[in-house]
């Protein structure tokens, strides 16, 4: 359910252009899903309970920066409009902690929506249009972010598990809402990060034999080796750079061990030396964007100064370092 919802309120859902009529028969058809849906005991399979007091955002640090404005809006909105089955709205990442890369960095959040939003599709579509207006701040602060807001139920937190989010980023983030007392329910699941690691090498493999990237579609068009020459997709090829940037925090919290992002390279890279070297390609990219990059950036023009950074066999390389970190857990 929670992917259906996340899928409901994303920006990409806008793009159907979808009637009045269609999306409540959408909506009835989640909520009737959600009300039938069978909970699975795992209790057995709990690791611990958690209460985390996230910090209340300071917005005034955001009020006088063109950059953050969008963030200090999207927190008076909140207050302002009073959205229903929002339990919690979190901000983390680098605009959280104030180290990012300006036209790079997007707007990475931790939203908690109340189950009761399901009992009428009514309530579904009020905070589908709530959303509507909201979306426009991922904009205001990355004009390709490829991902909405990240959407979980309050039913996810009895049954948690960190390949959601790991503790130690919700333990950084801010909460744009005075609501910042999180329990959680964790769960002992390293097969869901396993999963992810799979999918993802699924996905390199294939990238390296058809020259597709079939993920993350912009304007119905995935990235391809034939785009790319045509220096087109900037939008996907920012989604394959976070997802490849992503690995090391998957691995660590796979073994039990997450981390924040950003403290999962440095030990990382000592353990799988030989084949991390296009994690340094990749940061690098993201360090020089601000410098080298007006911003809005308008997309989806790939620069030529990201094309001369990747390597030729920039696939290959991805594909080997997702094979060494998948081969460890065999």
């Amino acid at each position: 359910m929670r992917n259906q919802l996340n899928w409901f309120l994303s920006p990409g859902f806008l793009d159907y252009k979808i009637s009045d009529f269609d999306l409540l028969r959408i909506a009835t058809m989640i909520c009737f899903l959600n009300k039938n849906k069978v909970q699975e005991n795992l209790d057995e399979h709990v690791l611990n309970h958690k209460k985390i007091s996230v910090n209340l955002i300071e917005i005034e640090n955001y009020r006088n920066d063109s950059y953050l404005l969008p963030v200090y809006n999207l927190a008076i909105e909140l207050k302002k409009s009073n959205i229903k089955y929002i339990e919690h709205f979190l901000i983390h990442g680098s605009l959280a902690t104030l180290d990012y890369k300006k036209g790079w960095s997007d707007l990475d959040t931790w939203v908690v929506i109340n189950d009761d939003v399901f009992n009428d599709p009514k309530n579904l579509i009020e905070l589908h249009e709530k959303f509507k207006k909201l979306n426009k701040y991922l904009f205001q602060i990355d004009s390709i972010a490829h991902h909405g807001y990240i959407i979980l139920l309050k039913s996810n937190l009895s049954v948690y598990t960190e390949s959601l989010m790991p503790i130690k980023v919700l333990e950084k983030a801010y909460s744009l809402m005075d609501n910042n007392l999180i329990e959680l329910s964790i769960l002992n699941d390293a097969k869901s990060g396993l999963y992810r690691i799979q999918n993802m090498l699924d996905l390199f493999v294939k990238f390296g034999k058809t020259g597709v990237f079939e993920h993350h579609k912009y304007k119905n068009e995935y990235l391809t080796l034939e785009s790319m020459k045509l220096r087109q997709g900037m939008y996907q090829l920012k989604y394959l750079i976070s997802l490849v940037v992503s690995i090391p925090s998957i691995y660590y919290t796979i073994l039990g061990k997450p981390v924040y992002k950003r403290d999962s390279f440095s030990p990382f890279y000592k353990e799988f030396k030989s084949s991390s070297q296009i994690l340094f390609i990749f940061s690098e990219i993201r360090s020089m964007w601000e410098i080298e990059e007006d911003y809005p950036y308008i997309p989806n023009q790939i620069p030529q100064w990201v094309i001369n950074k990747l390597p030729e066999d920039f696939i290959a390389k991805i594909t080997n370092l997702i094979k060494d970190v998948n081969e460890r857990f065999k």
